[in-house]
């Protein structure tokens, strides 16, 4: 990136502070050639106990900024055995196994800023 700024998260309200090792827990703006971006250095997990509102404010901060295009990266998975550590994929749906245990991200009041409370995820 260049002409970049960061903010520790520790400094944005309602974020937490990652604990996994090298999520470093930085906000950061700058700029992949003229196109502006704007990255998180670190996530937070449901996991480490943060509740599932929590983990999905960036998203929320990021569409208030206003972000059109997210592209997630995480560590998942196949049941393929033609997929190799360090394989691309594109993420088409998901279960929300979460769901069964009665959790979702969405709970709660819902703002209208971010749009409808359930809205398709395919």
């Amino acid at each position: 990136l260049t002409d970049s700024t960061s903010f520790p998260y520790e400094t944005i309200p309602y974020f937490p502070t990652p604990t996994v090792p090298g999520h470093m827990g930085r906000l950061v703006f700058g700029y992949l050639g003229d196109v502006p971006v704007m990255c998180m250095q670190g996530r937070f997990h449901y996991y480490e106990g943060y509740p599932l509102w929590k983990c999905a404010m960036p998203v929320r901060v990021m569409k208030l900024v206003g972000v059109t295009h997210l592209l997630a990266s995480n560590a998942a998975g196949g049941l393929n055995d033609k997929y190799h550590v360090g394989d691309i994929m594109i993420i088409k749906d998901h279960i929300n196994l979460l769901g069964f245990a009665g959790n979702n991200p969405l709970m709660g009041p819902n703002d209208e800023r971010f749009g409808p409370r359930f809205p398709a995820i395919n």
